[in-house]
């Protein structure tokens, strides 16, 4: 089996673990090259250029995501109408509910989105999803900033084309970065996106390889608490990860 990771995580920066897990070097697998992407959700006939403007650009629908810790708004960007119509779909049908925030890490990212993660079992979270990827839908403009909403995906070794997991995402908790910080020698960053990670914090070191897709627009303070979950090592990879208590989704609806 093959767990849906943010290995660039590993790979580009030296906070958090710095061995590459077992896990990982196995990699991930419950998408494999034989599953289909998903095809039922095409690009909607948009001007996307028109969508690129400033006074578009957070027009999207917003959904509700209630968890046992407290409720997150999100605003869905039309920028990525194939992730935007996924999420919808599987919060309409109820997919969500119940599924566990099965790996943080603080100051980085809080993961969920694994039906596994309902089953009792620690050792198989992060293997699960709904048999589909879709296609990588990165805008330039889109950015990992704190409180985005991105797509978790398998590592390039198996997932060339950064093909995202139809099911698993992640919420960005990240630390701020000075506009001259070192890890932005590694990165083609913009002037404007430096300014939002010095004032906001994020991961950056995600950019171009993630699909971001939304980001939260009430309820910063429960991210942050779920972000400060205590954790415990992840019984496969070793990972300092798995939260120590139960943090769960409890249903995502749609805003009217």
């Amino acid at each position: 089996m093959k767990i849906i990771f943010l290995s660039i995580f590993i790979a580009a920066i030296s906070f958090g673990c710095n061995n590459q897990s077992k896990s990982e070097e196995n990699a991930n697998n419950y998408i494999g090259e034989t599953q289909p992407v998903l095809s039922d959700y095409q690009l909607d006939s948009i001007n996307h250029a028109a969508f690129m403007a400033d006074s578009l650009f957070y027009s999207g629908p917003t959904v509700s995501m209630k968890t046992n810790m407290g409720t997150m708004v999100f605003k869905l960007y039309n920028q990525t109408p194939q992730h935007r119509d996924n999420f919808i779909k599987l919060a309409n049908e109820g997919f969500y509910n119940g599924h566990k925030f099965h790996r943080i890490i603080k100051d980085f990212m809080i993961q969920s989105g694994d039906p596994n993660s309902k089953d009792g079992d620690p050792g198989n979270d992060g293997m699960g999803g709904p048999g589909y990827t879709i296609p990588a839908e990165f805008n330039p403009k889109l950015i990992h900033k704190r409180g985005a909403l991105s797509a978790a995906r398998e590592s390039d070794e198996v997932n060339p084309k950064r093909a995202s997991s139809g099911s698993q995402f992640y919420i960005v908790d990240g630390k701020s970065y000075k506009p001259n910080d070192p890890i932005y020698a590694n990165f083609n960053t913009t002037n404007e996106a430096k300014s939002i990670y010095a004032s906001m914090g994020g991961a950056p070191m995600l950019d171009d390889a993630y699909t971001v897709f939304g980001e939260i627009i009430s309820g910063l303070d429960v991210m942050e608490k779920i972000a400060g979950t205590p954790v415990v090592p992840n019984p496969i990879s070793g990972e300092q990860s798995m939260p120590s208590k139960e943090v769960k989704i409890i249903s995502i609806t749609v805003n009217p």
